[in-house]
């Protein structure tokens, strides 16, 4: 603080004088606090963003700055949303996809303040990911054990009284070996060395809480040679609210998965635990478009047991008619219970958008494999890459869900492993571990894989693990290509590619 004397004068006549306190202000305006309400909101709707600022001077400008999802960013002032102390922006979005903002603020002295980048979400269609239903591996044999593992998540999911246990499912079926042989028995095919159709449906239908006017559950064999119409029952299902019909006994489960054989046979039991569509899928809707489904394989041998794979790449890779002696042959099967016969609606299978532009695309395509790629160019390669699987992530999975988001801060991307597909298409691997973690040849601090379309880089699936795990993974650098029989993680075989 700086007093200052003032005097005015004529000639060498003092005509006033007075004292002005004067007070140098460089200090920067304060960002007290940033509110986003809600952080996830769908298309058309609205968000507000409010901000504290402490200023003892004058407050002169106020801007939030927001990029968006295609990167283009906008400035905008905010100085006269004010309530007291608090500024204020609130907007309707309607492109969806993960925005981020700051806050920038100018006292009349000059000084200036930007705050940290936030984040919010703008989520396009219906979601239902029922994230509390429990994931087991199959024990040995794996194969044989897959139908008993997803029968065990789903006896154990819909015995839970979440009021008197609220952290976790109980472990009332603890035995795969004892739900197999209850369900090999009443296999339509006794030699067969899996649960099939009817085996599956046996243990749930015959193990659930009854009775179905006090719990509300029931379970059917589904089956249908049109794929529209199964995943119609599928999303339908999952959607439904038990007690609609039947009864309900309050604290257990409102939604229940579907049972999934895939690959076209019965030696890989999948639960479907969630849906991500355009609308809600109970009752059904006009117009149904279907993004994707949250998946659990309880097959040790794969990646993860907890996934999501784009819709495209469960019906391209996993969701076929049936290969089977019994009479499931070339029809779709679930085990479901749909509440109600569907009309002729029709669906809209909605593939992922691409990542990888025109130049793009030719560089690597050119230059895969090739020995003599300088080794800047492989570097920008494998950063086209990465960005693309992050990008995908960001825009199909991140926003819906939670956990997986949190999960995304804390690592950071490893090269990616290039994989040719002598059955389709061929893919890239991206991994993601642990922030600060050594990696090599054999890393042993993945917590999360994607993978995207070895062409045009729009996302496939993927799976992750709250607990990192370790995943045997080869270098870019290198010339080795996978080759995967049918799944994208297993049965696999390596070749070395030296050309």
């Amino acid at each position: 603080m700086y007093t200052i004397n003032v005097k005015l004068c004529k000639d060498t006549n003092i005509l006033n004088e007075t004292t002005v306190d004067v007070r140098i202000d460089n200090t920067k305006p304060e960002i007290i606090s940033i509110h986003c309400d809600p952080p996830l909101q769908y298309v058309n709707k609205s968000i507000n963003v409010s901000t504290i600022i402490y200023e003892d001077s004058i407050i002169d400008e106020v801007n939030i700055v927001i990029q968006y999802p295609d990167m283009i960013q906008e400035n905008i002032s905010i100085i006269q949303n004010k309530s007291e102390d608090v500024f204020f922006y609130n907007h309707t979005f309607n492109q969806h996809g993960e925005y981020n903002f700051k806050i920038w603020v100018k006292d009349i002295c000059g000084n200036q303040n930007t705050s940290n980048v936030q984040y919010f979400w703008i989520l396009e269609g219906f979601f239902l990911n029922l994230d509390d239903f429990p994931i087991y591996d199959a024990e040995e044999p794996h194969r044989e054990m897959c139908g008993p593992a997803v029968a065990q998540m789903t006896l154990n999911y819909i015995w839970w009284n979440q009021t008197k246990d609220p952290d976790e499912p109980p472990y009332l079926f603890d035995s795969q070996f004892d739900l197999y042989q209850n369900g090999v028995e009443n296999n339509s095919n006794v030699s067969l060395p899996y649960l099939d159709t009817v085996g599956l449906w046996h243990i749930i239908q015959d193990n659930r809480p009854q009775p179905y006017s006090e719990y509300g559950y029931n379970f059917a064999k589904y089956s249908n040679d049109n794929l529209t119409e199964t995943m119609k029952r599928i999303c339908l299902w999952i959607n439904y609210t038990i007690g609609t019909y039947g009864g309900y006994k309050p604290g257990h489960p409102l939604h229940v998965p579907a049972m999934i054989p895939a690959y076209g046979d019965y030696s890989n039991w999948m639960a479907v635990r969630g849906i991500h569509t355009n609308k809600s899928c109970y009752p059904l809707q006009e117009d149904l478009s279907i993004f994707g489904f949250w998946i659990n394989d309880p097959l040790p041998q794969g990646i993860g047991s907890n996934s999501y794979k784009s819709v495209t790449q469960w019906i391209d890779t996993y969701y076929k008619p049936m290969d089977t002696d019994d009479q499931y042959n070339n029809k779709y099967v679930a085990i479901v219970e749909p509440p109600q016969d569907l009309h002729e609606q029709d669906i809209l299978l909605i593939k992922p958008k691409e990542q990888l532009n025109e130049i793009q695309k030719n560089v690597i395509q050119n230059y895969r494999g090739n020995k003599n790629m300088p080794l800047t160019l492989k570097k920008l390669c494998n950063t086209w890459i990465v960005q693309a699987a992050i990008y995908g992530l960001r825009e199909e999975l991140l926003p819906y869900d939670k956990d997986l988001s949190q999960l995304f801060d804390k690592t950071k991307p490893i090269n990616p492993i290039f994989v040719q597909n002598k059955n389709g298409r061929d893919y890239y691997i991206v991994s993601f571990g642990e922030i600060g973690a050594e990696f090599s040849s054999r890393i042993s601090n993945i917590s999360i894989v994607v993978l995207i379309d070895g062409y045009d880089g729009h996302f496939l699936e993927a799976s992750w693990v709250n607990k990192p795990v370790e995943y045997n993974i080869l270098s870019y650098k290198s010339d080795t290509l996978y080759y995967s029989d049918g799944s994208p993680y297993y049965p696999i075989q390596k070749h070395i590619n030296k050309t």
